[in-house]
């Protein structure tokens, strides 16, 4: 199949080489990832977005100078990812719209394009009332993982440093929330650091943008700050971390951020909101953080955890992720 994506103009401009080069968004990875896998399935996949033009893993990248031409484009389907005003462009062409975030509900009137993905249960109850009755498919699709980007085996527990927290999302998801509650649990355990590897350049924005999220002076203590990493090399490091710790107040529609930790086999403390209760499985979902750090202090809870998570992800690789779209293209 000829298959075209147009993923919403926004944020640093990016192509495939960005993928294993850079730190990437979770939406504009989605796209990278799901393309570069539909290609190894033997699909002609062309992306459309505002980085350098070429050919990256078997997939096109066309500059968005080039969108003025949709109409002339030949294809068996087109994906426009939280991108709704652009569908239409390619005529005679049935179009997906490929939702991520939790947008306004009259995104959805008319029911744009011929089929709907979501990420998560959640994600479409968040989207959808009860009321809701769309003349389209609505199908649920969850993100994906490189699995091969955590490649040797993760560390195992009697290597890892305890205590070694991390965060990888974005910092407007709670950062300054996470940093508070740390001071908090440092008073019984003031081994506890928090590594901050999610920043807002990983979405092309300034250091102005984390600001308003960053914690107060008062919550510093136990916090190290690095510089955020391309995936190949983030796995690495998450594959040495105690737990990934990410009490949230971000209404998740899936997050990567999780995915990727579990593929480490490294659990998760995660805020019981949005989609988390559905896609952390090696991990513990609580707003009673002290408990789940005192749980996960037993050897056999951890073991067990890091276990779950990482069969979980197996499960989400992006390549069983493409054969699932395959299935939305033929119904």
């Amino acid at each position: 199949m000829r298959i075209l994506f147009t993923p919403l103009i926004a944020g640093k401009p990016w192509n495939g080489k960005t993928l294993t080069t850079e730190p990437l968004g979770g939406s504009e990875s989605a796209v990278g990832y799901l393309a570069r896998a539909l290609a190894r399935r033997g699909h002609e996949c062309i992306v459309y977005t505002h980085g350098a033009e070429g050919v990256f893993d078997g997939v096109q990248y066309r500059n968005q100078a080039w969108l003025p031409f949709l109409g002339q484009e030949k294809a068996d389907v087109h994906i426009s990812s939280r991108w709704s005003e652009i569908i239409g462009a390619v005529p005679n062409v049935p179009v997906i719209l490929w939702l991520h975030d939790i947008t306004n509900r009259t995104l959805l009137r008319g029911a744009p394009g011929d089929k709907l993905v979501f990420l998560s249960e959640s994600h479409v109850n968040a989207m959808l009332t009860p009321e809701s009755a769309l003349p389209v498919p609505v199908f649920i699709i969850g993100n994906g993982v490189d699995n091969a980007d955590f490649l040797p085996e993760p560390l195992p527990l009697a290597r890892r440093q305890f205590g070694k927290l991390m965060w990888t999302s974005n910092p407007d998801r709670g950062l300054h929330v996470a940093a508070r509650i740390l001071q908090e649990l440092r008073q019984k355990w003031p081994d506890l650091t928090l590594h901050i590897f999610g920043r807002a350049a990983v979405y092309g924005w300034g250091p102005e943008a984390e600001v308003p999220f960053y914690p107060r002076a008062e919550d510093l203590e136990g916090l190290v700050v690095h510089e955020p990493l391309n995936k190949a090399a983030l796995a690495q490091v998450l594959k040495t971390a105690w737990c990934l710790f990410y009490p949230t107040t971000w209404p998740e529609t899936f997050c990567i951020a999780t995915l990727e930790a579990q593929a480490a086999g490294t659990p998760v403390i995660a805020a019981p909101y949005g989609a988390l209760t559905e896609t952390v499985k090696g991990g513990i979902t609580t707003y009673d953080f002290d408990e789940a750090i005192e749980q996960l202090q037993n050897p056999e809870v951890w073991n067990d955890l890091s276990n779950q998570g990482r069969r979980y992800a197996a499960e989400c690789d992006w390549m069983t992720r493409a054969q699932q779209w395959e299935e939305v293209f033929n119904a």
